[in-house]
């Protein structure tokens, strides 16, 4: 389960200089030949089995459809992920109600566990530095099975 954020950087000639990106990559200490590249993808996070962020994405994001593809998701809905996300781990109670676990293959346990919650305390974590992030980009989910 990856959430990610793909930055544009290619350049075009009718673009001033001062807007243009610069883009070096190394591989074992040796530069990396690019030609023209089009986009980073910085990955922001990884889960394992954390099937209730897994479950809130595809419902919210994905129109319910998992089918391992990539879903947009954007600072909008990344808020809206934290505010369920403080109030369950304000209220555990609230967990079952508006954070569901899912079972399935791959989806680990269904319990609300000490597991669950620090799921949803790393998780709201990473989504204030990307909030609080001025770094432009697409930001996306995806899961693989």
């Amino acid at each position: 389960m990856y959430l990610n954020r793909r930055i544009y950087v290619e350049n075009w000639d009718q673009e001033p200089i001062e807007e243009h990106t610069e883009v070096t990559l190394k591989r074992g200490g040796k530069k990396v030949k690019l030609n023209r590249p089009m986009y980073i993808i910085d990955q922001l996070m990884y889960w394992r089995k954390a099937n209730a962020i897994h479950k809130w994405f595809v419902d919210n994001c994905g129109g319910g459809v998992d089918n391992c593809q990539e879903i947009y998701v954007g600072k909008d809905n990344l808020r809206k992920l934290k505010e369920v996300i403080e109030k369950v781990l304000s209220d555990h109670n609230k967990a079952n109600e508006l954070l569901p676990t899912s079972s399935g293959f791959f989806f680990g346990g269904t319990e609300y566990d000490e597991w669950y919650f620090k799921d949803l305390a790393e998780t709201l974590d990473v989504i204030n530095e990307v909030l609080d992030d001025d770094t432009k980009g697409h930001i996306t989910y995806e899961a693989s099975w």
